[in-house]
């Protein structure tokens, strides 16, 4: 939210367009766009996509305006307890959709502004869900049988055969 409230508050000195190297070769694609405009507009609509209507009022009050929690509970006339778990819950969902909005995620910032630096791609940001979930390890099951015939071979080799 810093990249947002630095943003907002240089707004004076934002070029009104930016033309970016979009490919290379003789062609020398440019891409012309307004980079942070896009990506204030991204955060907002992201916001109210993922957010209930109290998260998103919190969302608005504190994280965007600056409001601290005292005003927050007075102006949404809510107690303590449930403006702090509002404002975790909120950093919870916005971070989770910002990591995971396709095609480009909000997060990390370089990848959303600086797509490809000197012909590198930034690495994308892999969710948890995608992560590989750890898989439990079943030992072999041998019948009553086979644990009889296993141990009189091991008896039957001597003591000290391991």
């Amino acid at each position: 939210m810093q990249r947002y409230r630095d943003i907002t508050e240089g707004e004076e000195f934002i070029a009104p367009l930016s033309l970016e190297n979009a490919g290379t070769g003789p062609k020398g694609l440019v891409r012309v766009g307004r980079p942070h405009e896009e990506f204030l507009a991204d955060v907002c609509l992201i916001a109210k996509r993922a957010l209930d209507p109290l998260e998103h009022s919190v969302f608005r009050f504190h994280f965007l305006l600056g409001a601290d929690w005292k005003l927050c509970c007075k102006r949404l006339k809510i107690d303590r307890g449930t403006c702090f778990h509002a404002f975790y819950r909120v950093e919870a969902k916005l971070g989770r959709a910002f990591r995971t909005t396709q095609p480009y995620p909000l997060y990390p910032l370089a990848g959303y502004f600086y797509g490809v630096v000197r012909g590198r791609k930034t690495a994308p940001c892999v969710p948890d869900d995608e992560l590989a979930q750890p898989v439990a390890l079943v030992p072999p099951v041998m019948s009553k049988q086979e644990r009889l015939a296993y141990i009189r071979e091991r008896l039957a080799e001597g003591p000290l055969a391991a």
